[in-house]
């Protein structure tokens, strides 16, 4: 009776570990040099009702983090370091998710800052349903910060965006070229977000893990890890380094023409 019970609990943790493995699957993957690649992808992990996250590669690159907002089988964004969460949620009302991404794009890095508005589910409990918001409603972020050595220093600042038509996301990327902006050095990224709820703005801010940027782009020399002699950053970016412009009072009522910068994309992924 004892045998028959532990060979039954193998069976089912073993059935257990299956459900956990995530196989890789094909993909789309779209890189950070602005490439929209075949890829494969495992690690499937679920963030909330509409995105998802995983680990994907690319024959000859290394592996890569990667998100997507269009369900388990993609298409990807990947960046090499990822921060996201909940800046913002109430046990009643909205929700605000932010996504902040770097990576070393083709030699000058990239950066990435997403906002997501999402409502408050009385059934699940949780910030669960995404809600869809009108132009001038949603509004994102990116800094670009370099480590002077003893502190970090502001590179480049994108301003805010905002979305154009009515959508739960809205993404702000930028893609630095073959130069870093500032020079070869370690890199972070603060991706900002924030939704009008009708009455104020609500969201935050992330931090990508820093990067040595230094020209040289691993997704184009496979095993290049772009290694320093320079000493790393003695402690991550805190929000006593962030110098951030406030947001209007009220959402804009129509969204004003805003001068793009080379290398800089908006677009809705709601």
């Amino acid at each position: 009776m004892v045998r028959r019970t532990l060979i039954t609990a193998l069976v089912v943790f073993t059935l257990f570990l299956g459900l956990l493995a995530t196989p890789a699957e094909a993909a789309s993957c779209k890189l950070t040099t602005g490439e929209q690649v075949e890829c494969t992808c495992a690690g499937l992990e679920q963030i909330t009702i509409n995105l998802y996250k995983a680990t994907c590669n690319v024959t000859g690159k290394p592996t890569m983090n990667c998100i997507s907002v269009q369900g388990p089988a993609g298409p990807w964004r990947c960046d090499e370091t990822l921060n996201y969460g909940y800046t913002y949620s109430t046990p009643t009302n909205d929700c605000t998710y932010n996504t902040a991404g770097a990576g070393r794009g083709a030699g000058g890095g990239s950066a990435l800052s997403q906002v997501y508005a999402y409502e408050h589910s009385f059934s699940t409990g949780s910030c669960g349903a995404a809600w869809n918001r009108p132009p001038g409603s949603l509004a994102a972020l990116i800094q670009f910060y370099r480590w002077s050595g003893s502190s970090w220093s502001l590179c480049r600042d994108s301003g805010w965006y905002y979305n154009n038509v009515s959508t739960w996301g809205w993404e702000v990327s930028w893609a630095f070229g073959s130069t870093p902006p500032c020079g070869a050095g370690y890199y972070h990224t603060a991706g900002f977000g924030s939704q009008f709820n009708g009455f104020s703005w609500r969201g935050g801010y992330r931090a990508a893990d820093y990067l040595y940027i230094s020209g040289i782009s691993p997704l184009s020399v496979a095993g290049n890890s772009s290694v320093t002699s320079e000493p790393p950053p003695d402690r991550p970016m805190t929000a006593s380094d962030l110098r951030v412009p406030a947001l209007p009072l009220r959402a804009p009522t129509k969204v004003p023409a805003q001068h793009v910068p080379e290398g800089l994309s908006v677009r809705s992924i709601g």
